[in-house]
């Protein structure tokens, strides 16, 4: 699994994190939520290595700070909130960098044909010849989700589970990809993997989590299943507006919810 214990990222004086104790386990989608800077996507960068930090992160039992590079990209793949190409890459040539990561290791040999494969599972066949840069916000968001998939093709390698950490993967995408998303974490967990995403749909949050991260101010304000978390004060007290947990709008206000979450 993945263990977080009293985890703080500071920026020079100032205190990101404070603090922060949770763990994600193999087989199930570990959601973290919350407003606006409260600390989320810092979380998520400390949990990539990308960020210095106090306290103690571990995947699988070993430190992180302890693994080297090529050991944490077999061991987990991060899906940053946003990433700039300078260059004009074809989309196969971004979603085979997700192989370059151990490659002398666990990955060699993989199917030549993986990253067509990746591509056909976030719903972009045909698109390997295009230039990344031709696509539209939605399309590169995909093909980035795409790249990590190719890095942690397996859920489980050599009997220890591997991980995504996914920072808002369905912040650009309709609703129809925002399902499919979510839909390829459910699979990744079921198949003994661990997910770690954050998201800012509620909805989408209490139909595909197993576990729910809710944080506020750069702390945990509440931790545990969907349904225990999922309650009208503490959300309100969260986000700082009321908020009805399944409540219909009042009048003829239309809403609308997918049909689908077959999670």
């Amino acid at each position: 699994m993945i263990e977080t214990r009293n985890v703080t990222v500071s920026f020079g004086r100032a205190r990101i994190l404070s603090g922060v104790d949770f763990t994600a386990e193999p087989g199930r989608v570990t959601a973290i939520v919350g407003p606006n800077g409260s600390g989320k996507s810092t979380l998520v960068k400390a949990l990539s290595g990308d960020l210095p930090y106090g306290g103690s992160i571990a995947f699988n039992g070993r430190e992180l700070a302890q693994m080297k590079p090529a050991e944490a990209a077999i061991s987990r793949a991060v899906l940053p909130q946003a990433i700039t190409l300078s260059f004009p890459y074809t989309v196969r040539e971004v979603v085979r960098l997700g192989l370059m990561g151990g490659r002398s290791g666990a990955l060699a040999g993989q199917d030549e044909h993986l990253p067509e494969r990746a591509l056909a599972k976030v719903d972009l066949s045909g698109f390997a010849g295009r230039f990344y840069q031709e696509l539209s916000g939605g399309e590169q968001q995909r093909v980035q989700l795409a790249r990590v998939l190719c890095q942690v093709w397996a859920p489980v390698l050599e009997g220890r589970p591997r991980y995504l950490i996914l920072d808002e993967p369905v912040s650009s995408l309709d609703i129809k990809h925002q399902l499919l998303v979510m839909k390829i974490a459910r699979e990744f967990a079921a198949r003994g993997g661990g997910v770690v995403a954050v998201l800012h749909d509620l909805n989408l949050t209490a139909a595909f989590a197993d576990h729910v991260l809710v944080m506020r101010r750069g702390t945990s304000a509440a931790a545990g299943a969907p349904d225990a978390v999922m309650q009208d004060a503490l959300l309100s007290e969260v986000f700082d507006c009321p908020l009805k947990v399944g409540a219909v709008p009042a009048g003829a206000t239309p809403f609308v919810l997918p049909q689908a979450l077959s999670a």
